[in-house]
């Protein structure tokens, strides 16, 4: 492994699925199983993901000849050795999409058999790997059962909640037993942004746009949702990380929350809205969460604002996150290591804990 001298925990990375290997995990009978989900388990990417451009060489497995390979758990292994991650989470990659299925059932039974496949397959492997279930939200009853064998029985360490591509995000009233059972098994939801679904840039022309823009703004409503429905008061263990949103977003959100919360007094007679106590301010309240570690939020290596995040915050919610192998190579992440050394000189704590020791205590490694 690289030497370094701090332990390097990678919250987000993600998987490449191998098709054929979760259809025959399926608990569906063959005539069911024909050439449309053999070609595509997932629905595709919303059409604002669609990006005309060149990646660096290694990003999605890809060489310098445009030649594909799925870098698979041997490939994310040589990988962590490279670069000094000693465990990584593993997110999906097709998978976030499994709010965009139609058929119940299906979701269901896909959501299972993709999470067998990633324990058997990457879980079993090696203990560096963390696993991160997806849920069949479709259907709240069975997101509940598949959250609570996920954990038991398949040794995930957290759960994806898709910012988007959901009939209605995890905040609404009737998945409050999911968060329960969510705070019961001290497993953390991890909302990733991807989906740029519902958003309002179908008229955007360049794809960046699109990147730069869906992510923050897709957690930012969540995490709005969460804070004001009072749901963190309501389930005092649960804990709710956002993901590939860097760290602007944050000290927008703050901001622009403070603001609104002074401002506007809710109706609330049956207590499920958020009243904060005379004198505590929604800004307060929310620093409170994120240095509590019931809040926490993926970043990157390249965030310029990550200092002030730091002396507005603190170090404790943030945690490194690569997003290999999406738009980055071996190279990159370790440049990105490198520079989060490089903006946090002025406090020695800051490093260990954004690069490991954050992740560490969130996900219980």
């Amino acid at each position: 492994m690289a030497d370094t001298k701090d332990v390097v925990i990678d919250s987000d990375g993600h998987v490449f699925e191998d098709n054929e290997e979760i259809i025959s995990r399926l608990r569906i009978p063959k005539e069911f199983i024909g050439s449309t989900v053999r070609s595509g388990l997932f629905p595709p990417s919303s059409h604002v993901q669609y990006r005309f451009g060149r990646r660096p060489e290694g990003a999605f497995g890809v060489d310098s000849q445009g030649r594909y390979s799925n870098p698979g758990p041997d490939g994310w292994i040589d990988f962590m050795d490279t670069v000094g991650i000693s465990s990584a989470l593993l997110f999906p990659t097709q998978g976030q999409r499994i709010g965009r299925i139609v058929n119940r059932e299906y979701a269901i039974a896909l959501a299972q058999a993709y999470n067998e496949w990633l324990a058997e397959t990457y879980l079993d492997r090696s203990t560096r790997f963390r696993g991160v279930a997806i849920l069949p939200m479709h259907d709240p009853e069975a997101a509940v059962e598949e959250l609570h064998r996920a954990v038991t029985e398949l040794r995930m360490s957290a759960a994806l909640i898709p910012a988007t591509g959901v009939h209605l995000d995890v905040t609404h009233k009737q998945y409050w037993p999911l968060l329960a059972e969510a705070a019961r098994l001290g497993c953390p939801l991890a909302v990733h942004g991807g989906g740029h679904w519902d958003l309002g840039m179908e008229t955007v022309n360049v794809g960046a746009v699109a990147n730069a823009l869906g992510h923050p703004v897709s957690i930012m409503i969540v995490l709005g949702n969460l804070i004001f429905n009072g749901l963190f008061d309501r389930y005092p263990d649960l804990r709710v990380c956002f993901l590939e949103g860097g760290v602007s977003w944050l000290l927008t959100a703050l901001e622009r929350f403070d603001r609104a919360a002074s401002g506007v007094v809710p109706f609330n007679p049956r207590g499920e809205v958020l009243e904060l106590p005379e004198g505590q301010t929604m800004r307060d309240y929310v620093i409170r969460l994120l240095r509590d570690q019931r809040i926490s939020v993926g970043m990157e290596g390249d965030e310029h604002d990550l200092p002030y995040a730091l002396e507005s915050i603190g170090h404790q919610p943030f945690m490194f996150s690569s997003d290999f192998p999406h738009e980055v190579n071996a190279d990159l992440v370790s440049q990105q290591i490198q520079n989060v050394r490089d903006l946090t000189t002025s406090d020695e704590s800051a490093a260990p804990a954004i690069l490991g020791g954050n992740a560490a205590h969130f996900f219980r490694i």
